[in-house]
């Protein structure tokens, strides 16, 4: 990799991912993610939700830096690290010894025409549709009668409720 093709972060950096000025809302719950462009690339990003900094950017085949995770990386891992602590918390509640738990999930965008919805099983025939795809490892022996109730259980995901439900974003200006 060359000098020039070496991504560019600015100086400071460090010190806005990890700035001591942040804080909870009056509510004691973490502040709105935000995301800040950094001026070091076309897409770069700097996340930040309460206490939390991480990068954003899209890879160099769509013009960015590749120096952190595109937004719908950003989907697939929520609904990775949702799917894990939902199995945890179950784990937990029935005194499950799980060993370690490993969620790895996939997005691409599938034309409906190539799609099937397990309710009517009728073909889709216009546009596409977000698909994620959710690959589930535990570590240890599991049995085929928990392992179908895991798998039913990582189905009960709040992010993935979230995502199978329609939502709404309502979009404004802000006044600073």
């Amino acid at each position: 990799m060359t000098e020039d093709a070496q991504p560019k972060q600015p100086a400071d950096l460090a010190v806005a991912m990890h700035s001591p000025n942040d804080t909870l809302s009056s509510s004691g719950m973490p502040e709105t993610a935000r995301a800040t462009e950094t001026t070091g690339g076309k897409f770069q990003q700097i996340v930040s939700c309460g206490n939390h900094r991480v990068m954003a950017d899209e890879p160099v085949s769509y013009g960015g830096l590749d120096t952190g995770l595109s937004p719908y990386d950003f989907l697939a891992s929520a609904v990775a690290t949702c799917t894990a602590m939902t199995l945890r918390v179950y784990a937990a509640h029935k005194s499950l010894d799980l060993g370690r738990i490993s969620v790895g999930v996939t997005h691409e965008k599938v034309h409906l025409d190539d799609m099937t919805t397990a309710a009517t099983s009728e073909k889709k025939s216009i546009g596409y549709i977000d698909r994620f795809e959710r690959l589930i490892s535990i570590e240890g022996d599991v049995s085929d009668e928990l392992r179908n109730k895991l798998l039913a259980i990582a189905d009960k995901c709040p992010v993935s409720r979230t995502l199978e439900r329609t939502s709404q974003i309502e979009t404004a200006f802000s006044n600073d």
